[in-house]
């Protein structure tokens, strides 16, 4: 084994475990799990062919989009009061609802993000603001706002377009 070292040679598993026989008289076992053919299935991606298609199959409709939001905001915080502990569960709660309803529309192509700001009223200003690199032709968003009189509420969906 040395005169593997010595040919600059690395040590594999089998090599360590040989040479902790040698020094200690104990046998160590090195086995890897046999892997089952679904395993190896799952770890490969189906590729697709590119089908260079351009356009979208049907417009967003925008209007379809902002009701699914008032919808959502208004069914999970009509009557609640501001918790700073919850706010950001709730947020993300929101947001999944959002982005599970958009996707049932059906728009073939498109990725949506959902953004959730839920802050409290304090007789204070906010201006929310965001930027994208996108096709005005072809990409999209809708916000709705949600206000009582202990907090408001702010969601977005932006819809790209995936050529």
């Amino acid at each position: 084994m040395e005169e593997a070292q010595g040919r600059g040679r690395r040590r594999s598993l089998f090599d360590i475990a040989r040479t902790q026989k040698q020094k200690t008289g104990t046998i160590q076992v090195v086995s890897i799990p046999p892997v089952s053919s679904e395993e190896q299935l799952s770890k490969h991606k189906v590729k697709y062919e590119n089908s260079y298609q351009l356009e979208p199959d049907s417009k967003l409709q925008t209007n379809k989009i902002a009701s699914i939001l008032q919808q959502i905001l208004s069914q999970h915080l009509e009557g609640a009061c501001y918790n700073p502990l919850t706010t950001s569960l709730l947020c993300k709660v929101i947001a999944n609802d959002v982005e599970r309803e958009v996707k049932k529309l059906g728009y073939k192509r498109y990725k949506f993000v959902c953004m959730v700001t839920i802050g409290q009223k304090q007789n204070e200003d906010i201006t929310i603001a965001s930027r994208c690199l996108w096709d005005p032709q072809r990409d999209n968003f809708v916000t709705e706002v949600f206000e009582n009189l202990d907090f408001y509420a702010v969601s977005t969906v932006f819809a790209i377009y995936y050529e």
